[in-house]
């Protein structure tokens, strides 16, 4: 197995914990939110067991919980300035990917999406609108391309 190396994760609430993700970020997971799930340590989450295992380093856990891949959230809320696709286009805009070479990308999401019953639009490749960004396709179209774009020699 090749080695994850200098790894990005992009997540929800699955991928979150207390102090291993950016400062603002909501999280799921903390010595003592949530104990009935036995995940109180960073040790317990699957992306630190997976860098373990994996030969990883985690560069940044760019994950929130609750988030979706579009701009649509739950309710209706627009979540342009927290989506999985808004994340990754920001550390972009910011330099991230200048300053850090990315090795791995894991992307763990879309189950808000679905649970939130944000829109899900048509498959686009090209061509995508701010307004198309707040439907699923579109919008992870978009995230893809543009982690391609900014990594493109990443897994």
């Amino acid at each position: 197995m090749k080695k994850l190396g200098k790894t990005l994760i992009l997540g929800d609430s699955y991928s979150t914990f207390l102090g291993s993700i950016p400062e603002g970020y909501d999280y799921w997971y903390s010595a003592t939110i949530h104990p009935e799930h036995k995940v109180t340590a960073p040790e317990h989450t699957w992306w630190y067991q997976a860098m373990e295992r994996g030969g990883g380093e985690l560069v940044l856990n760019c994950s929130w919980s609750g988030t979706t891949v579009c701009h649509t959230g739950w309710q209706g809320e627009d979540c342009r300035h927290k989506s999985f696709a808004a994340r990754l286009d920001a550390l972009a805009d910011g330099g991230f990917f200048t300053e850090n070479k990315i090795d791995t990308v894991l992307i763990l999401g879309a189950t808000n999406d679905s649970w939130a019953g944000s829109p899900v639009g048509e498959i686009k490749y090209e061509g995508i609108t701010d307004e198309d960004m707040y439907s699923f396709c579109p919008a992870l179209s978009h995230m893809l391309a543009r982690i391609v774009e900014v990594t493109p020699s990443s897994r």
